[in-house]
């Protein structure tokens, strides 16, 4: 019997957007997920699954045990993202499967690149 998590994070997806002026947003493609934890047990939960390109199949980034952690996930772009005068990425996750989770988020830090 397979055994559902309480927290599933699935079908994770990223935009670019140039500033200024806003324009319409293009799909940013995402690899090489890792975590600092990832479930095990009852099923196949990487944190590789969130960025499978589904979330109708049930698979996803799961933690249990350890909810209580606090727990990250880094994704890296399939190519160079940016545009000259800023960008703004936005982040689109779930759905959450398997009951209702919650997701915290902190700004990260500006980095630019030469």
């Amino acid at each position: 019997m397979k055994t559902a998590s309480k927290l599933v994070l699935a079908g994770a997806i990223c935009s670019s957007v140039a500033l200024p002026p806003l324009h319409a947003a293009t799909s940013v493609g995402l690899q090489q997920a890792t975590a600092t934890f990832s479930q095990t047990g009852g099923g196949y939960f990487s944190v590789e699954t969130a960025i499978n390109g589904s979330s109708d199949d049930e698979l996803g980034w799961a933690i249990d045990p350890h909810e209580s952690n606090p727990q990250t996930a880094v994704f890296e772009t399939t190519s160079d993202i940016g545009y000259q005068d800023g960008s703004v990425l936005t982040f689109t996750l779930g759905p959450v499967v398997h009951g209702v989770g919650r997701t915290f988020a902190r700004p990260l830090p500006n980095i630019s690149h030469n």
